[in-house]
C-alpha cells in the first residue's frame, strides 16, 4: 500500500510540475508579445519623427536615442531567449 501512496504523490507532484511549465510558457509568450509590441512602437515613433518638420539635428538625436532602445530591445530579447 506505501508503494501506492508513493507512486500517487509522485503523479500529484508530476501534475504540479507540468501545471508550472504551462504557466511559465504562457509568461514566455506574453513577453515575447510584448517584445513584439515595443518594437513597433519604437519604428513607429522613428518614422513620426522623421516625417516631422524638425531640423536635422534635432532629427539626428532621436536617430541615435532610437538606435539606443532598439539595442536595448535587441539585448533584452537575447537574455531572455
Amino acid at each position: 500500500k506505501s508503494t501506492e501512496l508513493i507512486c500517487q504523490s509522485l503523479g500529484e507532484k508530476v501534475a504540479h510540475l507540468a501545471d508550472g511549465l504551462d504557466a511559465i510558457k504562457g509568461e514566455k509568450s506574453e513577453r515575447e508579445a510584448m517584445h513584439m509590441i515595443l518594437e513597433a512602437q519604437v519604428d513607429m515613433l522613428y518614422d513620426v519623427f522623421m516625417m516631422s518638420a524638425l531640423p536635422q539635428y534635432s532629427k539626428d538625436a532621436v536617430f541615435e536615442r532610437i538606435n539606443a532602445m532598439k539595442a536595448s530591445l535587441s539585448e533584452a530579447k537575447e537574455t531572455n531567449a
